[in-house]
């Protein structure tokens, strides 16, 4: 199921959901980022050692309030 969402299969947003799926760590810039803020994923925060991001499929009350600018994870 990993390599469905990795080569972003079709139905891969459904591997997501069906497996309750609403936190991810992907690496920073790769297709995985853009395909879940298609979904209206946001990005939590950057780890610029391991080059990774932490995402999470937020309420959409609490992505708006979200800024554009992750900060750094602690």
């Amino acid at each position: 199921q990993y390599l469905e969402i990795h080569d972003l299969e079709p139905g891969w947003d459904a591997v997501l959901h069906g497996n309750s799926i609403t936190d991810a760590i992907v690496p920073a810039g790769s297709q995985e980022v853009s395909a879940l803020r298609t979904l209206g994923w946001m990005v939590d925060c950057r780890d610029t050692a391991s080059g990774s991001v932490v995402m999470s499929d937020l309420p959409g009350a609490v992505a708006a309030q979200r800024s554009s600018a992750a900060p750094t994870c602690a």
